[in-house]
């Protein structure tokens, strides 16, 4: 008898300290006894739990269920497998607990209630929202974005890929990405060095920055992306493959390719028509010019600045080249005009020169472009012309 005391006691106590809430419960799902742990989390005494049924102590959305689970049970039908309760404290606070159940039967077999001890995995859910928060931005962040975003293990595969990279290989979702490579899908002139690149960051060498890369296609496209890859860190800070983000720049290095066949262009007619072209910057009172512009004036250098180029005008066409000048800016009207400039050597020269104003969006003057070309032979040949058709009136 004593031991059986003893024994009681003993349970007793372990039921009462144990470190998880755990309760009893009737057929009827009142409380018939609850130990102290589960008490205080609550914040009421055991005793004010017993007699009143558990779901009291549940959020009011989960109470239907908890009463439904609790008479499956009782028939026999209720799932063993642990389910999850969000509980109300007395102050408020809500805190979710996992809760592990097994019947308790008479001594005819009969359920008679059920014990139930509970995890609380309030902080474990906490973490598992943030973390589900966190990716769904993260996969927002990737499918919205206009830029290629992809993730490869060590051997170049491709793991996860985001919408706009999905497109670019022509996959209709980003799934069917997984598992291939960068030879999949673009030739061996692209392919090759990219993976060379991801390979020596597997060998923990430098990142690759803003790369300017061709990508060539089976099909014999052409296409060009700056892109930026590091290695992939597990948790233990190894490296597990790579990850970068490309971003198109077809056009701009096409823009590019125009200009400089522009500029070429213009270069082989400067140089076969003798051109000299000019950039007056108004704001800063300074000009670009090409290479040719200062040999008009009679300059060796490939710089002619202002003084420069008023000091070669002949002083008779000084002052009317300079007020040309100014009223054309003013009007932003385009300007001809022929002038006489004197070389160092003192040789003068005829030039032709057109030019026009250049404006801001509030339609103010900010620069002036022209090109200037030699007329000497011309212009002395107009004078012959000149003396000889005065020669011709005058003769009986």
């Amino acid at each position: 008898e004593k031991a059986l005391r003893e024994s009681e006691e003993a349970m007793r106590a372990l039921f009462e300290d144990a470190p998880l809430p755990y309760h009893e419960l009737d057929r009827n799902g009142i409380v018939v006894r609850a130990n102290r742990t589960m008490s205080d989390i609550l914040g009421v005494k055991a005793s004010e739990m017993v007699d009143r049924p558990i779901w009291d102590f549940i959020v009011p959305e989960e109470r239907e269920e908890s009463r439904a689970n609790v008479a499956r049970q009782m028939a026999g039908t209720g799932l063993a497998a642990p389910i999850e309760r969000t509980f109300r404290s007395r102050n408020g606070a809500e805190s979710v607990f996992q809760i592990h159940t097994r019947l308790i039967n008479d001594a005819a077999g009969n359920v008679v209630g059920v014990r139930s001890a509970m995890i609380d995995v309030t902080e474990a859910k906490r973490l598992s929202a943030n973390l589900t928060k966190e990716r769904g931005l993260l996969r927002a962040l990737m499918d919205q974005s206009p830029d290629y975003i992809y993730f490869k293990d060590t051997e170049g595969r491709f793991t996860i890929v985001n919408a706009a990279m999905a497109r670019l290989l022509k996959c209709s979702d980003p799934s069917q990405v997984a598992g291939k490579t960068d030879f999949n899908f673009f030739t061996a002139e692209h392919a090759e060095p990219a993976y060379a690149d991801e390979q020596a960051l597997v060998q923990g060498r430098l990142a690759v920055v803003s790369k300017e890369e061709k990508e060539t296609w089976a099909d014999g496209r052409e296409t060009w992306v700056s892109t930026t890859k590091l290695p992939l860190l597990g948790e233990a800070g190894n490296i597990v493959g790579t990850f970068g983000i490309s971003r198109d720049i077809t056009g701009r290095r096409r823009m590019e390719h125009a200009l400089r066949e522009s500029e070429n262009r213009l270069k082989l007619a400067e140089e076969t028509l003798g051109l000299g072209t000019w950039d007056l910057d108004l704001a800063k009172g300074c000009a670009q010019c090409s290479e040719k512009l200062p040999q008009l004036y009679g300059r060796s250098g490939t710089v002619l600045d202002s003084a420069d180029w008023l000091g070669s005008i002949h002083p008779d066409d000084r002052r009317t080249v300079r007020i040309d000048l100014d009223e054309s800016v003013r009007n932003g009207r385009p300007l001809t005009r022929r002038f006489r400039v004197v070389w160092p050597d003192g040789t003068v020269h005829w030039l032709h020169s057109m030019s026009r104003v250049i404006c801001d969006a509030e339609k103010r003057p900010v620069r002036v472009v022209g090109i200037d070309f030699d007329i000497t032979d011309l212009a002395h040949n107009e004078e012959r012309l000149r003396i000889l058709s005065s020669a011709v009136e005058q003769s009986p």
